[in-house]
């Protein structure tokens, strides 16, 4: 397959997915994030989006699967 070249990465999709102080899964997110255009090869899109939420500054894990969003 021919790699995809998106116009944002995905750090700051998931970023704009979610507003401050909101409380979303890595589901949900990847949900918003495909549905608003983001382009991917990835079988498991849902998990390196968790994966990605989990080292972003912008997220706190507040539960198993949970994360906060908050400000930067």
């Amino acid at each position: 397959l021919p790699p995809i070249h998106n116009s944002i990465s995905l750090p700051d999709a998931i970023t704009l997915e979610a507003e401050v102080a909101e409380i979303v899964t890595p589901a949900e997110v990847a949900k918003k994030v495909l549905a608003s255009g983001y382009q991917t090869n990835a079988a498991r899109f849902e998990t390196v989006v968790a994966s990605a939420m989990s080292r972003h500054k912008g997220f706190r894990r507040v539960g198993r699967g949970r994360y906060e969003r908050v400000q930067l």
